[in-house]
This record gives C-alpha cells, sequence and structure tokens, in this order.
C-alpha cells in the first residue's frame, strides 16, 4: 500500500523516499495546487451572474447620466458568474474645455441651443471694457487697454488652439476709448483715447514678433472716440473724435514705412461716437456719431485717391455709438446706438451702388455698446450692448439674404462694452464688458 514502505537512510543522516512515499507526497502537492488554481467558491454556492452577460454601469454622480457628453459603460460577467467586472467605456463629467462646444460638465447648460453655443474661454487678468481685441497672423488676439479699477497699460494674448490667456508688453499708456488697427506687416497701431485724466494724442505700435511696445509719433490732435481705418496703400486714416478743442472734423494719415503722420482734408461734419468703414472701391463711408450736442444723421464718403470728401446720403434715424459692418455683398450694415439717451432697435443698409440708405428690419431689443460680428455665413451677430440702464446677454442675427432678424443663444454673462472677434476658425471671442456689479474679466467663445 501506499506509504507502507519504510524509508531508507543515507550514510549522510538524510532519509531516502521508497517510491511509494514519491507518489504519496506527488498527489498530495497536485491537490493542493488545484485548489488554489481554482476560482473561489460562491458564498450562496449560487452564481451572482452568467459568465460574459453585460449590463450598462455608470459611477458618475446622479442626474448626470445622459446628460451632455456623459453616458454609460458597460459590465460584463466574470468566469464562472462570481462578479461583476469594472464599468468600461463610461463618460463622466469632466471640465468645461473652450475648445469644444460640447458640455463636458454635463450641467445641461452649455449646449443650451442646438444650433448656436456659448462657452466659457477663461478670464483676462484684468477686467476690462471699451478695451481693443486685434486678431494677429498667428491666429492669436491682441486684448490693449480699457479702465476697471483704473487705466492699466497691460495687455493680453489668447491663444484658441489652447485656450489660455497670457500677458505681453505693457503699452506706454493705459487707455480706453482708442483704436487697434492691424498694418499690412503684422504690426499693431494703438491711437488716442483716454487715459483717465485727459484725451490722448499719442499713438504705439505692438511688435509681435518679441511682444513689446514702441512709441510711433504723436498725431497733431488728441483724439476719444475717433476711427482708424486701415486703406488699400497700407495707410491708416483716422477721422474725428473728440478732443479738449470739441469734437474734430479732422483727419489724419499714418504711415507705417516712414512712422509719420500727415494731414487730410477734414470732412463736413464734426463728430465723435461715428463709425468709418473701408468700401470695396477703397473709399471709406463715415456714418452718424455726435457732435456734442446732438446725435448725427448725416454720412460722408472720403476718396484716399483725391483727398477729397463728398456727401453720402443721411440715415433715416441720426445715432452715435452704434456698430458698422460691411457685408459680403459690399454693402454696409449700421445697427442700434444712441438717440437722446435711448437705445435704438433700428438697423439700416448702405448701399455703394446707389449711394442710398434702406430700412433693416429692427432688432427685438435696443442697444449700444454692443458688437457686430461678420460670420462665415455672410450674417451679422449682433451681440449684448445696453438698454435702459440694463446691460443685456441677449445676441441676435441679421440675414442680408431676407433682411430680417432672428433671435440667437445668449451670451453666459451680460457685457456692454465688450468686443467680440472672429477668429481664423469661424468662432467668435466676446471679452471684457461691463456686466452686473460692473467690469468683468470672463470671455466665451461662440461656435455656429
Amino acid at each position: 500500500m501506499i506509504g507502507s514502505s519504510p524509508p531508507v537512510a543515507l550514510t549522510d543522516g538524510r532519509e531516502r523516499l521508497s517510491p511509494s512515499r514519491w507518489l504519496a507526497l506527488w498527489v498530495t502537492l497536485s491537490l493542493m495546487a488545484c485548489r488554489e488554481a481554482s476560482p473561489p467558491p460562491l458564498p450562496s454556492g449560487e452564481p451572482l451572474c452568467e459568465e460574459g452577460q453585460t449590463r450598462p454601469c455608470y459611477e458618475g454622480p446622479a442626474g448626470t447620466e445622459g446628460v451632455g457628453a456623459c453616458h454609460a459603460g458597460t459590465q460584463t460577467c466574470a468566469a464562472r458568474g462570481v462578479a461583476w467586472g469594472g464599468c468600461q467605456g463610461q463618460v463622466m463629467p469632466q471640465p468645461e474645455s473652450c475648445a469644444s462646444p460640447a458640455d463636458e460638465d454635463c450641467d445641461g447648460q452649455a449646449n443650451g441651443d442646438p444650433l448656436y453655443v456659448w462657452s466659457a474661454a477663461g478670464s483676462t487678468t484684468q477686467a476690462r471694457y471699451w478695451h481693443t481685441a486685434t486678431l494677429l497672423r498667428s491666429n492669436w488676439i491682441l486684448v490693449a487697454g480699457g479702465p476697471s479699477d483704473g487705466f492699466f497699460p497691460r495687455t493680453e494674448l489668447y491663444d484658441p488652439a489652447t485656450c489660455t490667456w497670457t500677458s505681453t508688453g505693457n503699452m506706454a499708456w493705459g487707455r480706453d476709448l482708442h483704436t487697434a488697427t492691424l498694418l499690412s506687416d503684422g504690426r499693431v497701431l494703438v491711437t488716442g483715447g483716454f487715459d483717465g485724466t485727459t484725451n490722448l494724442a499719442t499713438a504705439e505700435l505692438y511688435i509681435p514678433a518679441n511682444g513689446t511696445w514702441e512709441p510711433t509719433g504723436d498725431m497733431a490732435h488728441q483724439r476719444l472716440g475717433h476711427t482708424a481705418t486701415l486703406l488699400n496703400n497700407g495707410k491708416v486714416l483716422v477721422i474725428g473724435g473728440s478732443s479738449v478743442e470739441g469734437r474734430l472734423a479732422t483727419a489724419e494719415l499714418y504711415d507705417p514705412a516712414t512712422h509719420a503722420w500727415s494731414a487730410v482734408s477734414p470732412m463736413a461734419q464734426a463728430r465723435s461716437g461715428h463709425t468709418a468703414t473701408l468700401l470695396n472701391d477703397g473709399q471709406v463711408l463715415v456714418a452718424g456719431g455726435s457732435d456734442g450736442t446732438n446725435a448725427l444723421a448725416t454720412a460722408e464718403l472720403y476718396d484716399p485717391a483725391a483727398n477729397t470728401w463728398k456727401p453720402a446720403g443721411s440715415l433715416a434715424q441720426a445715432r452715435s455709438r452704434h456698430t458698422e459692418t460691411r457685408l459680403k455683398n459690399g454693402q454696409v450694415l449700421v445697427v442700434g446706438g444712441f438717440l437722446s439717451l435711448n437705445a435704438l432697435v433700428t438697423a439700416e443698409v448702405y448701399d455703394p451702388g446707389t449711394g442710398t440708405w434702406s430700412p433693416a428690419g429692427s432688432m427685438r431689443e435696443g442697444r449700444s455698446g454692443h458688437a457686430a460680428t461678420l460670420l462665415e455665413d455672410g450674417n451679422v451677430l449682433v451681440s449684448g450692448g445696453g438698454t435702459a440702464g440694463f446691460n443685456l446677454s441677449s445676441t441676435e442675427a441679421y440675414n442680408p439674404a431676407t433682411n430680417a432678424w432672428s433671435p440667437s443663444a445668449s451670451l453666459k454673462k451680460e457685457r456692454s462694452g465688450h468686443t467680440a472677434t472672429l477668429l481664423s476658425d469661424g468662432r467668435v471671442l466676446a471679452v471684457g464688458g461691463l456686466s452686473t456689479g460692473g467690469a468683468t474679466k470672463t470671455a466665451e467663445l461662440y461656435t455656429p
């Protein structure tokens, strides 16, 4: 029988196992190994699930499953039905990304409108309004000037690819209600404005290559609420504005090649808070504004080749602090503005072919201090602004093909005196402005 043979003693004191003892030891060790490799017994003796069976699972906060980007995953039953495996493929709430219109945090807010979406785009280091925002050749946005708790010279850059803000060089003067013009060589010309004490005649150039500013000579006049238009020859035409002298009819030309300013023929009407737009034929349309007492309905055309001005008809409604946008068909859309302290709902279109103005419907809300942005599809997005003492978060879109307005998705935050800049990818970046409680640091991205 197994185990009946006695062990054989070796000369060194060890025992040699007999064949029967070796067989008994092998059987014992094999049984032990088998028990260790087998799954643990089920507590109840019954499987929890059928091996290979699947079921949905979700481990995110209650109420977020199926909202925005969040969705359930799948669990698979393990061998012998002893347990369910981990939840695979589920998407739980994540921080919102400004690079995507999706509702990553699954709060149901990012996709509030099925067609148009505003999403958070971070915050500037400084709250500001009546600033400027310029799309650079790098596709970054340069934000400069604007007051908050003071008039600061700080400027900032927004990178749409990474959705981040970084500081860049400081201007020599803090200013608001200035102009910023992208030159043909990629530099940015900033002119005039208000530094908290006086209107400015100074001008500065931003150099994107090294993120610095350099002075470029003073204008002949201090100017606030003026316009600056890049002409087809690469020079910049600065028009009107207000000074210690009052409202200005004068105009000046800046030559980037020589850094020099020169006077050009003045307008027939002194004005500030007006608009100026380069037409397809190279002329500049100036419309509306204020003479210091009343809003203006007059419009004028400047011909750079002849250095002359001529009348361009009259708006149906006098207005200042409105917006002016050249449409893809070459016509010019004028929207909103102030008249006797009332924000206007009306809009008008100028046709350079006939030299006439015509109605362009009415918005749902009067707006001044709003922004108007030409979208890639040819429509114009009008955002925010102020009316009856309130800042607005609502937006509206103008369709030139139908000459009609329609509501669009509201901003996440009410804004007036903000900027709204078209990015190279078709989105719109809204920055700063006056909101509830004062100036805001926040920014938003609109994705058509």
